[in-house]
C-alpha cells in the first residue's frame, strides 16, 4: 500500500544536489547573495587580503555574486569598498578568485555598480574645477522676439504627429551618424515599443538627438531654443516634430507640449543639464524640469549616454569620433500632480545618476 500510494512521486533536487542550464554548470544550488563588504583602503580600492579570504570561505557555495563592485572613482557609494575601474583593482580580483580555486565548488559572478559619489567637505573648493565634471556656462541671453511670433511653433506639435520630414531627415541624418561618426549602439533593445517614454541623454553636441533617435523606430520630439525657428529651418523643425523653448524666461507653453506629446503616448528627448556642454565634460547637476516632466506625467525615463559626441566639430580637422549610445533600464515615477521644486530635482537627480553611471561604462570600456 505504501508503495503504490507514494510511486508517483519524483525525485525532488536536494540543496546539495548539482545544477545546470544552457549557461550554469553548478556543483550545488548555495547561492551566495550580492553583499558590501567595506575591507578595501579607500585611496586604491584594491581587494587586499582580508577580501580574498573573505570569498575562500565561501568558495564552496554553487554560485557566488560578488559585492556591487564600483566601475568608477565617481561610483563610490560607500566608503572602503573594493572597486574595477584599473588593472591594479582587476589583479586584485584574478588574485582572489586564484586563491580560492582550491575551495570552490562553483563559480563566481562579478556584480558592477555605479551608486553615486562620496564628497567630503574638503572636497567643496574643487567642485568647479573637477576634472570629471565641470558646471555648464549658464545661458543669459533672450529671444527678443514676442510670444506671438513663436506661437505657431507651440501650437503645431499639441495637434500633430510628426509629418514624413522627420522620416527624411532621419534618413539623411542617421547616414551621417553611422558612416562618419561610426555609431553604435549599447542595449537599444530596451526602449519601449508603446506608451510614453522620456529619453534623457547627457548633451554635448548639437546632433545628440540624432544619435539617440538612430537606434529606434520610435519618433523622438525635442525642444530646441526659440532662436533657431527662423527661414526653412522653422518649417522643417515644426512639420519634424521639433517645439521651441524660449530661455531666460519660464516657458510654460513647451511644458503644456511635452504634455501633450506624452499624453498621446509619444516620445520626447530632454536633455537634464537643460544645454550643450561647451566643456566636453558633463554638467555637475541637473535642471529640475526634467523631474517635474517624469513625475506630473508617469511616463517611462528612458536613460541615455552618449560618448564621444564632444568631437564631431573635428570633422573641420578631418576627424570624425567614433560615437557610442547606451540605453540603460527604464524606469517610471507614480504620478505627482504639482509636485514641489526639491521632489522635481529630487527625481532630476536620479535621473542624472543613471545616465552619469552609463556613461562611466562607456568611458570605461573606450580606454580598454
Amino acid at each position: 500500500e505504501y508503495n503504490c500510494r507514494f510511486a508517483h512521486i519524483t525525485h525532488t533536487p536536494m540543496l546539495f544536489d548539482s545544477y545546470a542550464n544552457a549557461v550554469l554548470q553548478l556543483a550545488n544550488r548555495i547561492a551566495m547573495a550580492p553583499m558590501t563588504r567595506c575591507r578595501a583602503d579607500h585611496r586604491d580600492a584594491v581587494p587586499n587580503d582580508m577580501i580574498v579570504e573573505y570569498y575562500r570561505q565561501r568558495a564552496s557555495a554553487g554560485l557566488i555574486i560578488s559585492e556591487g563592485v564600483p566601475v568608477s572613482d565617481r561610483a563610490r557609494g560607500y566608503l572602503n569598498t573594493p572597486a574595477l575601474w584599473n588593472e591594479a583593482q582587476a589583479a586584485g580580483w584574478r588574485n582572489g578568485i586564484e586563491q580560492s580555486s582550491d575551495h570552490a565548488a562553483g563559480r563566481a559572478s562579478n556584480r558592477r555598480r555605479a551608486a553615486g559619489f562620496i564628497r567630503s567637505m574638503t572636497d567643496k573648493k574643487q567642485a568647479a574645477v573637477d576634472e570629471d565634471l565641470v558646471p555648464i556656462k549658464e545661458q543669459v541671453y533672450k529671444d527678443p522676439r514676442p510670444i506671438e511670433q513663436l506661437q505657431k511653433y507651440y501650437d503645431w506639435p499639441k495637434a500633430h504627429k510628426p509629418l514624413p520630414t522627420y522620416d527624411l531627415v532621419r534618413l539623411l541624418l542617421s547616414t551621417l551618424v553611422w558612416v562618419p561618426y561610426r555609431a553604435r549602439s549599447v542595449n537599444s533593445r530596451r526602449v519601449p515599443t508603446s506608451g510614453p517614454v522620456i529619453f534623457a541623454p547627457n548633451h554635448f553636441s548639437n546632433i545628440d538627438h540624432f544619435f539617440v533617435g538612430a537606434f529606434t523606430r520610435r519618433k523622438l520630439q525635442f525642444m530646441a531654443k526659440s532662436q533657431l525657428f527662423k527661414g526653412w529651418f522653422a518649417w522643417v523643425a515644426r512639420t519634424g516634430g521639433v517645439f521651441p523653448i524660449r530661455r531666460g524666461v519660464r516657458d510654460e507653453q513647451s511644458f503644456e507640449v511635452v504634455e501633450a506629446i506624452l499624453g498621446r503616448g509619444g516620445c520626447i528627448c530632454m536633455y537634464c543639464e537643460g544645454g550643450r556642454s561647451r566643456t566636453g565634460k558633463m554638467a555637475e547637476k541637473p535642471k529640475s524640469g526634467i523631474g517635474r516632466v517624469a513625475l506630473q506625467s508617469g511616463a517611462i525615463v528612458m536613460p541615455v549616454a552618449i560618448y564621444g559626441s564632444q568631437k564631431v566639430r573635428n570633422w573641420k580637422k578631418l576627424q570624425a569620433p567614433k560615437v557610442r549610445v547606451s540605453y540603460g533600464e527604464p524606469f517610471r515615477y507614480e504620478i505627482v500632480k504639482d509636485p514641489t521644486r526639491e521632489q522635481q530635482q529630487a527625481a532630476a537627480d536620479e535621473i542624472f545618476a543613471e545616465i552619469r553611471a552609463l556613461y562611466a561604462e562607456l568611458e570605461a570600456s573606450a580606454s580598454e
